[in-house]
């Protein structure tokens, strides 16, 4: 494999390894926004 073949896939693993990252992070703080709003309901109920 050629250097250039290397460099250039390894900048793509990293590409989307970062936005794999970015993305489950973003589901993550979605998804902890969501439960936080249905515990405030809930709570709101009692």
């Amino acid at each position: 494999m050629s250097l250039s073949n290397y460099v250039s896939q390894s900048l793509y693993l990293l590409a989307v390894t970062n936005f794999i990252g970015s993305a489950y992070n973003s589901v993550k703080s979605w998804i902890s926004n969501k439960v936080n709003a249905v515990g405030k309901w809930l709570k709101s109920l009692w």
